[in-house]
């Protein structure tokens, strides 16, 4: 078993920099130099400059604004990542007012190119050892892109990538369209290994039938509930629908003002306020722009709203808050999320003792 982590160093993560550093210092210690692996950085770098990505030197690189980089005029460096997807809107990233998110994602690009080169080197070691057909690879990541979501419930922050290789058993080419949870992998690959009665076990449910059908799309259980927590946030998905629901005690117990809430990291925020401080980016607000990347308050006009319920097929970008209206459905999901909670989380201290108590008094702990 091997577990390589593309995020090692986590921060700060900036390039050329990164390309530059000593391959010989790894977090398993000090390996061998290997000439041929600082040639291959240096030809990614070269390329990466070619396209705008990545900017000239250390003065360039610390201006929110680069119109000067080398390649500049590329389709790389004017939209570096794609937005195809509903739940994301083009003038979130690529509005001229939004330059720092733009610059963010040429730095998200480059980090992918490098992440895609070393994992090819990975791919190929499994070729040239003759194991690849039995080895089960599997690419995730623990959170959407910094500058569309990331630290919140929210679409943009919560979906990524979930890219598995099994050349002897999965068809390649084969997709699978509805949510699954990170959860799955471990029973997934515990179920792959003949550990079938362990893989029914935990929180996670197996999706190796996804992966061995003959199909070339497959469709997860409409109906099964996707449970999500970041921060004072909770979430469950059940299409359509996707109950969001704020759980901080500093905003149930006490009198707080309107439009005002806390931020995963416990900072006080304002409802339509860009959140500038959350990652300490430059320490500048930028009159009518947004520069910062955990944007999901700037995004979202309900982010401080306690109960937020959204149909995710008719609003992607989870702008209409339909509680209000939708008053039964608000109650079955939060039962749901209600039973999750009571699930996983009884030996919790906190959520022991509102189990112990009537409904009625579960304000301050299980926001109802």
């Amino acid at each position: 078993f091997v577990y390589f982590a593309g995020t090692v160093p986590h921060t700060p993560f900036a390039m050329p920099t990164s390309l530059l550093v000593n391959v010989t210092l790894t977090p398993a210690g000090p390996v061998a130099f290997n000439r041929e692996w600082q040639a291959a950085r240096g030809r990614l770098l070269a390329k990466l400059r070619s396209l705008g990505l990545v900017c000239r030197d250390y003065r360039q690189c610390r201006r929110l604004n680069y119109p000067g980089a080398e390649g500049a005029s590329s389709a790389a460096y004017r939209e570096p990542v794609a937005m195809g997807e509903p739940w994301l809107r083009r003038d979130w990233l690529y509005a001229e007012s939004n330059f720092e998110q733009a610059r963010l994602a040429r730095l998200f690009g480059a980090g992918l190119a490098w992440f895609d080169s070393s994992v090819g080197t990975l791919l190929q070691s499994l070729d040239t050892l003759g194991i690849a057909d039995d080895t089960i690879t599997i690419y995730t990541a623990d959170h959407g892109a910094s500058y569309l979501g990331k630290g919140h419930v929210y679409e943009a922050g919560v979906r990524v990538p979930l890219v598995v290789r099994w050349p002897r058993i999965v068809a390649r080419g084969r997709r699978v369209f509805d949510p699954v949870s990170l959860l799955d992998i471990f029973p997934t690959l515990l179920q792959a290994a003949g550990a079938h009665e362990a893989a029914a076990t935990g929180h996670g449910e197996s999706q190796l039938h996804q992966l061995t059908s003959a199909s070339r799309v497959g469709r997860a259980s409409a109906e099964r509930p996707i449970f999500i927590e970041i921060g004072y946030a909770r979430a469950v998905i059940r299409r359509p629908w996707k109950l969001v629901v704020l759980n901080d005690m500093e905003t149930h117990c006490r009198p707080r003002a309107a439009g005002r809430c806390r931020n995963l990291h416990g900072e006080w925020i304002d409802e339509f306020q860009c959140n500038f401080s959350a990652n300490g980016h430059l320490g500048n607000r930028v009159a009518g722009m947004c520069n910062m990347t955990y944007d999901a308050v700037a995004r979202h006009a309900g982010f401080c709203d306690t109960r937020q319920l959204y149909n995710m097929e008719e609003d992607p970008l989870e702008q209409r808050n339909l509680v209000h209206q939708k008053a039964a459905l608000y109650q079955e999901l939060f039962a749901l999320i209600r039973a999750h909670v009571e699930r996983v989380e009884a030996s919790n201290p906190a959520v022991a003792r509102t189990l112990t108590q009537p409904p009625e008094s579960h304000a301050c702990a299980i926001n109802a």
